[in-house]
């Protein structure tokens, strides 16, 4: 096709693609994910990617690409997350092995014109080898987002906003890496989700709740090993009977302990009439042509408002009288309720019955929380069919039912700032409202400080602390010229003191990462771009992330750690911390053939220290 063939992708995936419209004409266009590499070292550990969208034409749609931090294994795919009638893509990460930070892999979610969707990323610092699946789980209107997982072993939801969605996550035992589908399979009309699992010497099975994260009866299904595609949902012999298909590889004699050096596939039937019209996300990619592309099978009315359920103290003395509103709903229909344990995700009620909504679809009661079991709780009602909001509470002994919860969301993302290439970063928190002051408190792992009695500024409030850092008595939000080391990790919580509370120890912690400059360097062929450099071949040499306007210098080692000639100065790095510089040809020409090891070395002025830069492998050919 025209317009194709000349685009040189850094390196596809290896994975797929997913189609949709994004922009106001009437053609599609190929959503496309590519991982970066410069080196050899960066193609097996590298920790970016790319998300590209083209037109039919082979020209990238506007706002597109778009840099991701993490190395994209799985297929992106498509769907209108908030209703607003324009699509969306949603892709999950991996990140490097050898080098997990929070800040890489995750789920993202982009608009068309390639913006982050409020809310996401979501599961930064963990792995997602398979790729999302979408669904409409309670019929408001709105795609939940169903990814899998293979860090912490568990199948997760997430509402369009990318809060996590009632019920879930699911522990499904073993690393997955293949994608969930959605479909009813237990006869209620409703979707359920199911998960394949693998393991190694080991059963593998396919796993099966509800919307809700209720087991479905008669799952697990156990494989003889890894569970490694995604199930399909179907009427195989057309007798409107559900079937599924899934399939197992490397298959594993358990009794003996060998391997059978086969795979199989295993094709289940349930007793479930089958109804095409609830297969939300049957099977990989979603359809047999592998568009990826959500296709609203049994569509709800738009405009639809949700139930509305409340509660008046979202922080519960035992025995305190609270009032509990159900509004929105349909008239004269049973209200089922389900609560879940927040600490332990395990559903503590499911399906009780509350009541009647009257003729206007309401209801209320006041109730005496004295047989409430001490706990953090989450709860929602299903009226009709139709799903609530989702609402938040604590049940305590003992305390004031005024008082602020440490539940209450002090999210940190985007509050640490550091104010320069310096030791000293700032602080912030969201207000409490009833807290009269705070109290900080940062830790490192090591505690190394000097003593009080030596002046020592970050313990004048609270000599005795083993912490890193300590304040007391913050009136404001936020607190200035905290120091810190680089090169660590910190983790701080904020203590909002109330009158009559005390205040909460554990409330937030979080990890502040990034502050630090890790100055990289790069050595590429220009021509091959690679670091094979050939004789004769111009050259880039590059660093970023280095001390800004400090000097800068080239040490040279050969393959086995002896340093060739001396300590070659290159100038000083610019105001952003970047250096670049071009080797022509006719000087490359002049090197010697072999294998090298080469480093930056700066000299941060800020604090009269010298920073080395990581090995980069260079080999002259």
């Amino acid at each position: 096709m025209a317009g194709w063939g000349q685009f040189k992708l850094i390196a596809a995936s290896g994975v797929g693609i997913a189609v949709s419209n994004f922009d106001d004409d009437n053609d599609l266009e190929i959503v496309v994910p590519v991982f970066s590499f410069q080196t050899a070292q960066d193609y097996f550990y590298g920790n970016y990617g790319e998300l590209h969208v083209f037109n039919l034409d082979g020209s990238e749609v506007e706002g597109w690409p778009v840099r991701l931090n993490g190395r994209v294994l799985t297929s992106p795919v498509v769907g209108d997350l908030d209703n607003d009638g324009k699509q969306d893509i949603v892709v999950g990460l991996k990140y490097d092995s050898r080098n997990r930070d929070n800040q890489f892999g995750g789920i993202y979610a982009f608009d068309r014109h390639g913006n982050v969707i409020n809310g996401w990323p979501v599961g930064k610092g963990n792995k997602y080898f398979s790729s999302p699946s979408l669904s409409d789980l309670d019929s408001d209107g709105n795609l939940e987002v169903i990814a899998i997982n293979g860090d912490e072993k568990k199948t997760e939801i997430y509402r369009q906003d990318g809060t996590s969605y009632f019920g879930w996550p699911q522990l499904s035992i073993r690393s997955d890496s293949s994608s969930a589908t959605v479909g009813d399979i237990d006869g209620d009309g409703k979707p359920d989700i199911l998960t394949p699992t693998n393991g190694i010497s080991d059963n593998g099975g396919l796993f099966a709740w509800t919307a809700l994260g209720q087991p479905v009866s008669g799952f697990p299904k156990i494989t003889e090993n890894d569970a490694d595609s995604s199930a399909v949902i179907t009427d195989l012999e057309g007798d409107g009977k559900v079937n599924i298909v899934t399939s197992s590889s490397w298959d594993w004699d358990v009794e003996n302990e060998i391997p059978k050096w086969r795979g199989s596939i295993y094709v289940y039937e349930l007793p479930t009439n089958f109804d095409a019209s609830t297969l939300q996300w049957p099977m990989y990619k979603h359809d047999v042509q592998r568009t990826g592309m959500y296709q609203n099978l049994a569509p709800t009315s738009p405009g639809v408002a949700r139930i509305e359920l409340s509660i008046d103290k979202a922080f519960i003395g035992k025995g305190d009288t609270v009032k509990v509103t159900v509004a929105n709903a349909n008239p004269n229909s049973e209200i089922m309720l389900y609560v879940d344990d927040k600490v332990n995700n395990k559903m503590l009620i499911d399906g009780g019955i509350l009541g009647y909504t009257n003729e206007e679809g309401k209801w209320f009661v006041n109730a005496d929380t004295k047989d409430w079991p001490i706990g953090q709780y989450k709860a929602i009602v299903i009226v009709g069919g139709q799903t609530s909001n989702e609402i938040n509470f604590k049940v305590a002994e003992g305390i004031n039912s005024q008082c602020p919860s440490y539940l209450l969301p002090l999210n940190p993302t985007g509050v640490v700032k550091p104010t320069g290439y310096t030791t000293l970063i700032t602080l912030s928190w969201p207000n409490v409202e009833e807290a009269t002051s705070y109290n900080v408190r940062l830790y490192d792992g090591s505690s190394d400080r000097l003593d009080s009695s030596q002046g020592d500024a970050r313990f004048q409030d609270c000599p005795n602390s083993p912490y890193y850092y300590c304040k007391n008595g913050i009136k404001s939000t936020s607190i200035d010229n905290v120091p810190v080391k680089r090169g660590r990790a910190y983790y701080y919580w904020v203590e909002p003191v109330v009158p009559g509370c005390g205040y909460f120890k554990g409330y937030t912690t979080f990890s502040i990462t990034n502050f630090e400059k890790n100055p990289f360097l790069q050595i590429i062929d220009i021509e091959s771009y690679s670091n094979n450099i050939r004789k004769g071949n111009p050259v880039n040499l590059n660093v970023s992330n280095a001390p800004p306007n400090s000097p800068i210098y080239l040490a040279l080692l050969d393959a086995f750690g002896t340093p060739l000639g001396n300590i070659l100065p290159l100038g000083s790095t610019q105001a952003n911390g970047d250096y670049g510089l071009k080797i022509e040809g006719d000087k490359t020409a002049q090197w010697a053939t072999g294998t090298y090891n080469v480093y930056a070395i700066i000299y941060d002025i800020s604090t009269n220290e010298f920073v080395v830069s990581n090995k980069a492998e260079a080999e002259v050919i």
